[in-house]
């Protein structure tokens, strides 16, 4: 097995040089001339000083630059830190700050000072020596990457990973998505998060070829993209294929045999997407995958196969031992009536977060992996997410997991997108108010919308409250952020 993503990279442009390997709406580049400009930059980082274990921040960009800045930083012996795309100048510079950062890779220096580097010289240092010219290849527990994500909470925390991390995460992945060489997976995911960065590590390291991309949400060139490049996978997260659908209607169809896979994480894809999806693909696995920066990968589930219920993670990906938690860490037996803290040992997880013993302390426990999501596995193996802490009403002494709501709300066709939130209540304590976006041109009817929540849900768990706005606070990678949408709610909003 190799130890890292270069050693891949390398194996794939001795074996396979004139393959294509990245793509994005300018470039096209075989694994021979991504090596040879991955080797060159990695070289010019040298020449400036750059020594293994110096980390380099990079602001993400969906272009085939920023996938060879991040190959030659590896080749160099760096730490790769990618930054969100947007990110303001001063956030930038605090992180860099945080983690030391040697170098900061942008595409505009806007003051970023001394430490800046262009995001095309990835593209102008090519190295022309034989391939037999190898660097030192990084140790399994030397850290490749630090992830930076602030998840539902809004604290930014810098989550380290290793080398042989990734390779554990690259292994367990391809057991249940089979990679193949003549793949070409669409990813407009992030790659400063875990999911498109990762299936980009994943597609190289089969030797297939990333087609990177921006937005979905500018439709036509897109298709038009992926029937020139014969795009066969697409890596996505929910809010994406929701917005992919949406906007192209029907025309996915066409692609009903030539998309083999989709590959979704960070979030549960609702019910009537997946059906929507299924319906226009019917031939494709639809592939969702649970786990967090921290943990890593967790669990597998295919949402083609019709039987699996909403809320439902899937099985436990290779490797990787789940249990759940009682409020004082011990383990229990959860059920749905039960719920437990999730919390997992994977061949993925993190070494630690960078520069916060305290926080690594709290978080990881004799190698396992606390998350704060609430849920079960059942007898047949399949763990069940029922909502997160902090995020369960208690209506009454009646726990309502949000989720549960927001699945029956999508179930309305009118109804884009959801969020249910507590709101105060005298007698309850607390009780459901539900948040809507309406499709583009729905009218927003609150009591048509309390009729169908009546006709599926107990007393307990319907919303007193209903309300619209145009769009609900989601982080990059498409989590909701619910006590961003608590803060905005009391400037009040369009009820019934």
């Amino acid at each position: 097995m190799y130890r890292s993503i270069a050693q891949c990279l390398y194996q794939q442009a001795l074996s396979r040089p004139g393959a294509p390997c990245l793509m994005d709406e300018d470039h096209d580049l075989n694994y021979d001339a991504v090596w040879r400009y991955a080797m060159g930059f990695a070289l010019s980082l040298a020449e400036r000083g750059l020594t293994r274990g110096d980390r380099v921040v990079a602001v993400a960009s969906q272009r085939a630059s920023h996938a060879v800045a991040q190959l030659g930083v590896e080749l160099a012996g760096g730490v790769f830190v990618p930054l969100e795309a947007g990110l303001p100048q001063p956030a930038i510079q605090t992180i860099a700050s945080q983690v030391g950062a040697k170098f900061i890779v942008a595409q505009a220096e806007n003051g970023l000072g001394a430490r800046f580097i262009p995001l095309a010289e990835a593209l102008t240092h090519r190295f022309d020596g034989p391939m037999n010219t190898q660097p030192r290849w990084p140790k399994g527990d030397e850290l490749a990457y630090i992830l930076y994500t602030t998840g539902t909470t809004g604290r930014s925390k810098g989550v380290a990973k290793t080398h042989a991390s990734t390779m554990g995460y690259l292994d367990a992945e391809a057991r249940f998505t089979r990679p193949q060489p003549d793949d070409v997976e669409l990813i407009p995911a992030p790659l400063n998060h875990m999911l498109g960065l990762y299936r980009l590590c994943v597609t190289i390291a089969h030797g297939g070829a990333a087609l990177l991309w921006g937005s979905v949400a500018f439709v036509d060139p897109l298709l038009q993209a992926m029937r020139d490049h014969r795009v066969t996978g697409m890596t996505l997260v929910p809010s994406m294929a929701s917005m992919l659908m949406r906007l192209s209607g029907s025309a996915l169809s066409a692609f009903d045999g030539q998309i083999a896979r989709i590959t979704m994480a960070s979030a549960e894809l609702s019910m009537p997407d997946r059906e929507r999806l299924a319906a226009l693909l019917p031939r494709a696995q639809i592939i969702s995958m649970y786990g967090s920066t921290e943990g890593g990968l967790a669990t597998f589930v295919d949402y083609a196969d019709a039987q699996v219920p909403s809320g439902c993670a899937g099985w436990a990906c290779s490797g990787v031992e789940l249990r759940t938690l009682g409020p004082d860490g011990g383990i229990i037996d959860a059920s749905r009536e039960s719920s437990g803290l999730i919390a997992w040992r994977s061949p993925s997880q993190m070494a630690c977060y960078f520069g916060d013993p305290a926080l690594t302390e709290r978080t990881l426990t004799d190698g396992w992996v606390r998350s704060s999501d609430l849920g079960y596995v059942d007898g047949s193996g399949l763990l069940h997410l029922v909502g997160r802490a902090g995020d369960v009403i208690n209506v009454g002494g009646h726990k309502v997991a949000p989720g549960e709501v927001e699945e029956i709300a999508l179930r309305m066709p009118d109804v884009q997108d959801c969020a249910c939130v507590p709101m105060p209540d005298a007698a309850a304590g607390q009780v459901p108010r539900l948040v809507v976006v309406m499709r583009q041109g729905a009218a927003f009817d609150a009591k048509a919308i309390a009729r169908h929540m009546e006709r599926h849900l107990p007393r307990h768990m319907l919303p007193r409250q209903i309300d619209a706005v145009a769009q609900l606070p989601r982080t990059g990678n498409g989590k909701l952020l619910r006590r961003a949408l608590v803060e905005s709610m009391k400037g009040g909003f369009a009820h019934g």
